[in-house]
């Protein structure tokens, strides 16, 4: 039995064989982290601190981001799990990840930490 699923581009229904399909489901609503990450791809160029006073920079792509002081890339799904452990005292807690001195610095700083700031239309 072949398992590929086809999608209607009308009522977007998908099809696991002939006659047979499972009704549409609407994709998860955006969580904390995808805001974060949105901030962090917004804030991409700035300059950035460690705990110990290190500054840097990096480039954001979409699964990653990319340190301008060192060759080093660190994806996403690590800020992800540092942000299920917030907060933290420091990033000797984020050890198993990834440019964790990196990490701490970015998550905490106020830019991208603080709350989405309000829309245009609710300033009215």
């Amino acid at each position: 039995m072949d398992k590929t699923a086809y999608r209607c581009r009308k009522c977007r229904n998908e099809w696991v064989k002939a006659g047979e399909y499972r009704p549409y489901v609407a994709p998860e609503p955006r969580t904390d982290a995808d805001a974060i990450w949105r901030r962090i791809h917004n804030h991409a160029g700035q300059e950035f601190f460690t705990k110990s006073g290190q500054r840097f920079s990096y480039e954001a792509t979409q699964r990653a981001i990319d340190l301008n002081n060192t060759n080093r890339l660190i994806p996403r799904s690590d800020f992800d799990k540092a942000l299920e452990r917030m907060p933290v005292t420091g990033p000797g807690e984020l050890q198993d990840l990834q440019g964790p001195s990196y990490i701490y610095g970015i998550l905490t700083d106020l830019r991208i930490s603080q709350r989405d700031e309000p829309s245009d239309e609710s300033r009215s």
